[in-house]
């Protein structure tokens, strides 16, 4: 990248010190307390944030304290280790203020500090500088495998503006990202504003409230009490067994108000409930998938925005012969791992039984309504998980689910509503995520113009910077001499320190 000639290109060890913090032993730390030690974590968005780990107090014990690094203000924290080290530096962070209800402050081996020997217009140019694409590349330059050491670190380089333009070019910087960061404040609040809008949607979809006027607009429709001797009708009909399979008519006591014209009945009195298949043991032996046959897993449906379109796994023939196919439109949910999580297929498929797939009475009972009511009441099933590490709920939860029944004329209704306020809903996803690219780019681009001299006008009456990195470094060497602990002079020895000895 070019910069202007009356700049300086230095190593970072030249204008500042550059070290690692240390880590302390996982028994010397407490729940509370005085001491506040700051790891990677607590680095967030430029800033540490102090009250982020209620773990991360230290004993009182001065040896311990002694052998630490403290924190100062104005200090650079820039992440030097990671489970991959393309993930090194990614997190920077300056030292705005510390918390008075702290005594004293330290930092763990995860972190480097860079500490501006100069004023706090250098640090924030030394901030500045690290959070752009221009400093990252010189930090991941130094990084060896999955660390960056302090040794390879101090040899970074970074450029220098002269002092004045220096501090024109900060207080531009600070005033544009204050701007950004407002942005972002407020483009950050969206996504929680769309998951209220769209669960409003569907409990007003579930209890009457979004067809409300629909119902005085056409009040001849048959009810949905009439809808469930029905399909109760048509089941026993059609298969024997699912005569015995139907539980009682749902008592109203204890349920939700709902329209009069609505009824309540049992999930698995509106169509055909039952679990997936997978037989063979161990689920996931390999000799089961590679083959063409579409197999729907519980992350499949956790991840498909309601519809089933596409898979991650297949079963061969002998996966296939040991399972079961479900059609399209076969409500797919989940009773381990994340529960009640809901997708209806697009396209016939096999799951294992982790999955209960319900497919209602054809022409009769909406399947997109009834994943809309399990989306509202998907909590509530999760408090009949048990408190295991793997939580799941069984089928005989499903099938006693009270779900509450609408004409199919206002099922039809429903659905067509509740998909358009979602489209409208995901529309303003979609121009959030356009938004919100925009405003990390702008951070970027604002940053890489800086430090091309191109943010603030230059003046020719500046100070080069050469000879501000010679005052920089004079001033360096000044204080890491009167630093430098005493030492006394070691006896020579030989005969004269022998005898001195006797």
């Amino acid at each position: 990248m070019n910069w202007p000639i009356h700049w300086e290109k230095c190593s970072v060890s030249d204008v500042a010190e550059v070290f690692l913090g240390k880590t302390p032993k996982k028994s010397q730390y407490l729940s509370e307390g005085n001491n506040k030690i700051i790891k990677f974590r607590d680095i967030k968005q430029g800033q540490v944030d102090f009250d982020n780990n209620k773990e991360g107090f230290l004993l009182n014990d001065s040896n311990l304290l002694k052998s630490l690094r403290r924190l100062n203000l104005n200090d650079i924290l820039i992440t030097s280790a990671a489970h991959s080290g393309e993930n090194i530096g990614k997190k920077c962070a300056i030292v705005k203020n510390m918390p008075e209800k702290y005594a004293n402050f330290y930092f763990t081996g995860e972190l480097l500090n860079i500490r501006s020997c100069s004023d706090e217009s250098l640090a924030k140019w030394l901030y500045f500088f690290f959070s752009s694409k221009m400093g990252l590349k010189e930090i991941q330059k130094a990084v060896s495998g999955v660390h960056l050491t302090s040794g390879r670190a101090k040899s970074m380089q970074i450029v220098i503006a002269p002092d004045k333009e220096r501090d024109r070019i900060v207080a531009k910087l600070e005033k544009l990202l204050a701007k950004v960061e407002q942005s972002q404040a407020r483009l950050d609040k969206i996504p929680d504003i769309l998951k209220h809008f769209r669960k409003a949607v569907l409990e007003a979809a579930c209890s009457g409230k979004l067809t409300e006027e629909w119902r005085k607009q056409n009040p001849n429709v048959e009810t949905g009490q009439n809808l469930i001797k029905k399909i109760l009708e048509t089941k026993q009909k059609g298969s024997k067994k699912h005569k015995n399979n139907d539980v009682d008519q749902v008592a109203n006591s204890d349920l939700p108000n709902i329209p009069d014209i609505w009824g309540w009945s049992y999930l698995q009195n509106l169509g055909q409930l039952s679990r997936g298949k997978s037989k063979h043991r161990p689920r996931n032996d390999p000799k089961l998938f590679g083959g063409s046959y579409p197999f729907i897993q519980t992350g499949d449906v956790a991840n498909s925005n309601g519809k089933i379109k596409n898979h991650t796994q297949t079963y061969n023939e002998i996966g296939l012969a040991q399972s079961r196919l479900f059609p399209p439109n076969t409500l797919c949910i989940t009773i381990a791992a994340n529960i009640a999580d809901t997708a209806i297929l697009a396209y016939p498929a096999y799951f294992p039984d982790s999955i209960v797939g319900f497919i209602p009475e054809e022409g009769l009972f909406e399947v997109e309504f009834a994943m809309y009511f399990i989306k509202t009441a998907q909590n509530d099933l999760s408090m009949f998980a048990p408190a295991t590490a793997q939580k799941n709920i069984n089928l005989a939860i499903l099938q006693k689910l009270p779900i509450p029944v609408p004409p199919i004329e206002e099922q039809k209704e429903i659905v067509r509503r509740v998909r358009e306020l979602f489209q409208f809903a995901d529309q303003i996803e979609h121009r959030y995520q356009k938004a919100k690219t925009h405003i990390d780019n702008l951070t970027q681009s604002i940053l890489a113009k800086a430090f091309r001299g191109e943010l603030v006008p230059q003046d020719p009456n500046d100070e080069p910077a050469s000879e501000l990195l010679k005052r920089i470094k004079a001033e360096k060497a000044r204080q890491e001499a009167e630093n430098k602990p005493n030492r006394k002079p070691k006896a020579k020895k030989g005969r004269a320190s022998k005898k001195a000895a006797v």
